[in-house]
């Protein structure tokens, strides 16, 4: 049984609790400022990375000479752009207008298709295609070259049956049929909007909160909160509580429009979402409030929350760079950027729905990150009232 004194001083500090956030909530609504950062930014955000953020390279523009002008040259050229790899501008028979193409940007790839290929094919010899690539844009350089190799092996494959089909051979190959779970058609988008609700939770997150504190200091009110009777623990939770609700109506906002607008899939469960949700906002938020009572003012605060947290949420969590393909010295940082887990936890809940048994060690290291950023947070904040 706890005593009644206990149970006085309990009731009495959730009430000082609830008092600073109601506080902090009438500031909210008060504020335009942050309704919009809190509001507008998410919805900005989404749309902004969710259409420009796509490393699917589709309808390569390339540029054909075909100096052989046969029906199997132009067959060839049908089945190219029969796909969604290649958009071909323009059919020439002079090799330098593909160089003069290339000059200008107006393909990325130039195929040159020999005079003699078709009479070579039908007797079975091996014809060299050139390929003449830009290599200033990299990414559709490696990719067009990659495209460029499936089509060729794909068709080498039907035209070598065709050929043995007709001297009367049999051909027997093996063949690779692929299964990929979760992401069918490998699109892109399915794994990069995970990573911008990753991506707004971590910034605004830590960018309301990096305003919260320094506000009270600049406005002289935390000398008024002082001389209450508050304690610092009930001000951090006072001020981070009304923080979390808009992270939670952050995450169902921004998951909204990657269903419905994207068409992300969504396999797992809304609570696990909003769970994990809070549990890496509420990490973040804590990292704004730690930053907001060391520096004096709002915006350095503001400053160093968005260094802090859009930078490793992009380069250090897996969302673009692969982190495999880092530096060992990086790869050993990217174990402390809370991103990088909470990263793994949406796109196990959004692709595959495992459940809390797909990513329970991620969880792990997000209840010790929080639990110590609050409470770095709290003794400065302690630190700060004593001086």
């Amino acid at each position: 049984m706890i005593p009644d004194s206990g149970k006085n001083k309990a009731r009495a500090s959730l009430g000082r609790i609830r008092a600073m956030a109601e506080k902090e909530f009438l500031h909210i609504i008060r504020d335009m400022r942050t309704l919009y950062i809190a509001l507008g930014m998410p919805v900005l955000m989404i749309l902004l990375f969710g259409y420009a953020v796509d490393f699917d390279i589709d309808h390569i523009k390339i540029g054909i000479c075909d100096q052989d002008n046969s029906s199997q040259s132009r067959d060839l050229i049908q089945k190219l752009q029969a796909g969604h790899w290649f958009e071909a501008q323009f059919i020439t028979r002079n090799q330098t207008d593909l160089e003069s193409a290339l000059d200008a940007g107006t393909i990325k790839i130039g195929l040159v298709l020999p005079a003699g290929l078709a009479r070579r094919m039908a007797r079975g010899e091996s014809v060299t295609v050139g390929a003449i690539v830009d290599g200033s844009d990299n990414n559709a350089a490696v990719v067009g070259m990659n495209y460029l190799e499936l089509f060729f092996a794909t068709y080498n494959g039907r035209i070598i049956q065709r050929f043995m089909e007709n001297n009367g051979a049999v051909m027997h190959r093996l063949e690779v049929r692929p299964r990929i779970l979760f992401n069918p058609d490998l699109k892109t988008r399915f794994y990069i909007i995970p990573g911008i609700i990753v991506l707004i939770l971590a910034v605004l997150a830590a960018l309301l909160t990096s305003l919260a504190v320094a506000r009270e200091w600049e406005r002289g009110s935390m000398e008024q909160l002082i001389s209450t009777p508050v304690r610092s623990h009930e001000i951090i939770l006072g001020k981070i509580l009304p923080y979390m609700g808009i992270s939670l109506f952050q995450t169902i906002l921004v998951t909204l429009f990657a269903v419905f607008l994207f068409k992300i899939p969504f396999e797992g469960s809304l609570l696990s979402l909003l769970l994990t949700s809070l549990l890496f906002a509420s990490g973040a938020l804590g990292l704004g409030l730690l930053f907001s009572s060391v520096l004096k003012s709002q915006l350095p605060a503001m400053q160093v929350a968005l260094v802090a947290t859009m930078l490793p949420s992009l380069f250090l969590s897996n969302f673009v760079f692969p982190i495999a393909s880092m530096p060992p010295l990086v790869r050993l940082i990217t174990y402390i950027v809370p991103a990088k887990y909470f990263l793994v936890m949406l796109r196990t809940i959004f692709l595959k729905g495992s459940g809390i048994m797909g990513y329970w060690s991620e969880i792990l290291f997000l209840c010790i990150f929080t639990f110590l950023v609050l409470t770095v947070a709290t003794k400065r904040m302690v630190k700060r009232m004593d001086t």
